[in-house]
């Protein structure tokens, strides 16, 4: 708890009082990145999808707190996970909203789940599996709508490109951060790879 209470103090921080270091676009734009992204809250994380999830992590744990903690101090909780929750929308990072609804529904599955004799446990994983199929087959509409699709914003291009390499060192690697800057420095390094856009 403290931890994350001290991510997102140092984060509120930046984005209130240092806006050109706290959010994307707001201080010296370098890359097209700034440009696209202008606006969004990254805090004191390199990139506003890093503050996003660990900022849905907090969410969840100060609402574990609220939950387990006695009721005198419940409200430094109940503002820690307003605050956290606020930064998620701030950094406008899908995948942390996503993760925040997908763990709220699945603890309320297995809250309910853990609650049912054997019978209807079967039952609830038949209703479960029931309802996936239709999910699986409508996702493609719902990434439509939420602007994206599965090739995971062109992630998928950046593994099948790099996947030779990976067998060329499967133990060792490149070292921390070397391969992009070896191999993938430039965008026309990173056209020879097949990819259209440098990795952040």
């Amino acid at each position: 708890g403290l931890v994350c209470a001290t991510f997102l103090i140092l984060s509120l921080c930046l984005v209130l009082a240092l806006p050109e270091l706290g959010v994307t676009g707001m201080g010296k734009i370098t890359t097209q990145y700034d440009i696209i992204h202008a606006g969004t809250w990254k805090g004191h994380f390199p990139h506003k999808n890093y503050m996003g999830l660990m900022m849905a992590f907090s969410t969840l744990l100060f609402s574990f707190l609220f939950l387990v903690n006695p009721t005198r101090v419940r409200w430094r909780s109940w503002l820690g996970l307003g605050l956290s929750f606020c930064m998620v929308i701030g950094s406008t990072s899908r995948n942390a909203l996503l993760t925040l609804f997908l763990s709220g529904v699945l603890t309320v599955f297995l809250k309910c789940f853990l609650g049912l004799d054997k019978r209807a446990r079967r039952n609830a994983l038949v209703a479960l599996a029931m309802t996936c199929m239709p999910a699986f087959f409508l996702a493609p509409r719902v990434l439509s709508v939420l602007g994206r699709d599965f090739t995971f914003s062109g992630r998928t291009v950046i593994w099948e490109a790099v996947w030779a390499y990976i067998h060329k060192r499967p133990f060792h690697g490149f070292g921390y951060s070397a391969f992009w800057r070896e191999l993938c420095g430039t965008e026309t390094d990173c056209e020879k790879l097949g990819l259209h856009w440098n990795p952040y």
